[in-house]
């Protein structure tokens, strides 16, 4: 069993390329690789795959991976979709250290004006 998983580690490793983070992070989910999977969608830059991620957790119950993807894959979220995620959900506890982080550097998502 070990093998295989440690297979499929490395297969998600091959496949994380720019055209391919959709299917690494598909692979690591199937595999509840989630801390691979959220370092994954973090590298990719890829903002549709973080909230799809954060989805893919609340859907499965997985709250503590879900304040877990809020941090790592930070840059990523739009405070207003985990907000609207966290209150849908009643997660408003899981999120609010991420919301106060966003408070904290209000430059950080908002975009600039020129």
């Amino acid at each position: 069993m070990y093998s295989c998983v440690l297979a499929r580690v490395c297969v998600c490793v091959c496949l994380s390329s720019p055209c391919r983070w959709r299917k690494a992070v598909e692979l690591a989910k199937a595999d509840n690789l989630y801390k691979d999977a959220m370092e994954t969608t973090a590298s990719s830059g890829d903002s549709e795959l973080a909230e799809e991620l954060l989805t893919f957790f609340i859907t499965n119950k997985e709250h503590e991976c879900f304040a877990a993807c809020l941090y790592t894959c930070y840059d990523l979220l739009k405070p207003d979709a985990v907000l609207e995620l966290a209150w849908r959900h009643k997660l408003i506890d899981m999120a609010f250290p991420y919301m106060i982080q966003v408070c904290a550097r209000p430059g950080r998502h908002t975009q600039k004006k020129e």
